[in-house]
């Protein structure tokens, strides 16, 4: 086992906090954000979101349109982040270009 793996089975939260960093570094739409985040936050969320007995713990931004923050960051299982994501877009065409607003009148 790799120095690091050993640190994040100790500290699974960290890896989140790397994550994030590295997420707001390399990707154009997380770029500019936000990122305040510590290793020290993020375990005090990760023991008040009882991440621990998560299946599939995930970090989640409670508001997308800002950063990774301490008031703004939650612990949540990772299917639940990804239907609250998903949620949080309307659709509003079908798949071949319908518009759900004329569908309707028809």
């Amino acid at each position: 086992m790799t120095k690091q793996k050993r640190y994040h089975a100790r500290k699974p939260w960290a890896r989140f906090v790397h994550w994030s960093k590295d997420r707001c570094r390399r990707q154009a739409n997380y770029s500019g954000m936000e990122n305040t985040l510590t290793t020290a936050q993020a375990e005090a969320l990760w023991h008040r979101d009882c991440a621990e007995a998560m299946k599939w713990p995930s970090l989640d931004r409670r508001d997308p349109d800002l950063g990774y923050t301490f008031d703004n960051c939650q612990f949540m299982e990772f299917p639940e982040n990804v239907a609250k994501s998903h949620r949080d877009r309307a659709m509003t065409e079908f798949p071949f270009g319908e518009n759900v607003a004329n569908s309707e009148e028809e």
